[in-house]
């Protein structure tokens, strides 16, 4: 048990610190109101559900990267690292499209109007965060791989 928690505390810990974020978000914008908290929760669902869990997508990073390293073959991370930014980053392109049009998507699933425009305008702002997001995802799995091996 001492083994499996050293091991994957630095992992539980950076999930959590991951979430962190948008829990400490909700937190801040509850204490403004109503709306502003309907709104914040929606539009972080609407982000979480489409662009920020291409997490899922990076994870196909560890079985290669860790294939690679057991093998002796450091060449072959880079290049799957390389591949997998290609990948993702031109599938965040449509995702940045849907939260640009965030509000009007909401309005044809006949959202209540305020809500939809004030969720469209807060993922509307969240946008540049996917293109961050993206690159932590592969530096995580490409980094983390030797730790967990050795």
């Amino acid at each position: 048990m001492k083994r499996l928690l050293r091991r994957a505390g630095p992992m539980i810990a950076s999930c959590f610190l991951q979430n962190a974020v948008n829990i400490m978000s909700l937190m801040f914008v509850g204490h403004l109101g109503k709306l502003n908290l309907a709104r914040a929760s929606l539009a972080i669902s609407i982000t979480s559900v489409t662009g920020l869990n291409i997490t899922g997508m990076a994870t196909a990073l560890d079985t290669l990267c860790g294939q690679a390293f057991g093998a002796r073959q450091y060449h072959l991370m880079g290049v799957y690292k390389q591949c997998a930014m290609l990948v993702i980053g031109l599938t965040c392109v449509p995702f940045a499209f849907v939260w640009a049009y965030a509000g009007q998507i909401l309005l044809l699933l006949r959202q209540d109007r305020a809500v939809a425009a004030e969720a469209g305008a807060y993922a509307h702002w969240l946008i540049p965060s996917i293109f961050v997001y993206v690159p932590l995802q592969y530096h995580i799995r490409f980094l983390v791989i030797p730790v967990h091996i050795s």
